[in-house]
């Protein structure tokens, strides 16, 4: 009959995995897949060790091809999943609203996330 236990090593390995700290976007790096005139830019933690990173840079740069980095590197999709409407009733006629004043120091953390 087979040992059906997992070996201490495995544990250690899913435990570590596990407690790693997750990732958001300020603890990311910006890697560029291409070269300097075709920008291919996403993002790894900082938390990868540096072998880790090198492989993880490695296997992207190996599959690059897959990812859709414009919309021309998107062939054949169909231009209803991509293109934006907003259903009105052409009976409505549209409202405009009043403008909203914000205070200036929320206005200015508002401009920035606009212009991430």
């Amino acid at each position: 009959m087979e040992d059906d236990t997992i070996p201490e090593e495995i544990i250690r390995e899913v435990e570590n995995f596990e407690n790693k700290p997750k990732s958001n976007l300020d603890e990311t790096e910006v890697v560029n897949l291409g070269d300097s005139e075709l920008v291919k830019e996403t993002r790894i933690s900082i938390h990868l060790s540096p072998s880790e990173k090198e492989e993880y840079i490695r296997f992207l740069k190996e599959y690059e091809y897959i990812f859709a980095w414009s919309y021309d590197d998107m062939t054949g999709l169909s231009t209803s999943i991509v293109a934006h409407k907003l259903p009105t009733n052409p009976i409505c006629t549209p409202i405009k609203q009043k403008l909203r004043k914000l205070k200036p120091d929320m206005s200015l953390k508002i401009k920035e996330e606009v212009t991430k």
